[in-house]
């Protein structure tokens, strides 16, 4: 049996319940920017893979307000970043996040929290939970989260199989199949797991995680 050597951690929907949150605050950002609604709606449904910034680029040029790029744009992500980094301070924790992780710090294993949110918003967000002080770091964006991940493994000399990612989208378990870690998903109502390509370890409670960590 491969012993697990690193957990790797997604943050949104995973260790807290932000999901519906980070969606709610691109409306709120925008709310006195007429007719802006139903295109972020759709933009936001494409699921393109695009980051906030990403958006207000395309919700700026979609105005036609093109020439005031990239002030507009940066203003309206500064204040999605706002509302957004108030709401989640304020959000619940998935349920057993803070159990597990004081949990897993008494492992020997190496504990990451990993992201696609930047890191100048994500940091503050974790430190106000006090989580900074039980993992071995936390990361944002950029690097991507797939190239963040596999500097990790280079950089403490895993094998891939000594990795075990936990996450709640199919993006993270696409990762983890593209670098052949292990990996548990955690149920929400934002799942929206591909059927072809099911994990096989899902749970509900973090606290379940422990367990599953010394299977093969």
């Amino acid at each position: 049996m491969t012993t697990i050597k690193a957990v790797i951690l997604d943050f949104d929907g995973t260790l807290v319940d932000s999901n519906m949150i980070k969606m709610k605050s691109f409306f709120d950002a925008t709310e006195k920017i007429s007719g802006v609604s139903d295109y972020l709606k759709d933009l936001l449904d494409a699921q393109n893979g695009l980051n906030r910034y990403e958006i207000f680029d395309r919700v700026t040029a979609w105005l036609g307000r093109a020439d005031e790029m990239p002030s507009l744009s940066k203003e309206l992500s500064d204040r999605y970043s706002g509302i957004c980094q108030l709401a989640i301070n304020n959000s619940k924790e998935i349920r057993g996040a803070s159990p597990l992780l004081a949990q897993l710090q008494n492992t020997g294993m190496k504990v990451f929290i990993c992201s696609a949110t930047p890191d100048e918003h994500l940091l503050p967000i974790v430190q106000h939970r006090e989580w900074h002080s039980l993992v071995e770091g936390v990361y944002g964006v950029p690097p991507s989260k797939f190239e963040r991940i596999k500097q990790l493994i280079g950089k403490y000399g895993y094998s891939r199989r000594e990795v075990m990612m936990i996450g709640d989208q199919q993006s993270d378990y696409s990762i983890a199949l593209a670098l052949g870690c292990r990996f548990i998903g955690v149920g929400n109502d934002q799942q929206k797991w591909d059927n072809e390509y099911f994990p096989k370890l899902i749970v509900e409670d973090l606290r379940e995680v422990p367990e599953l960590l010394y299977l093969d």
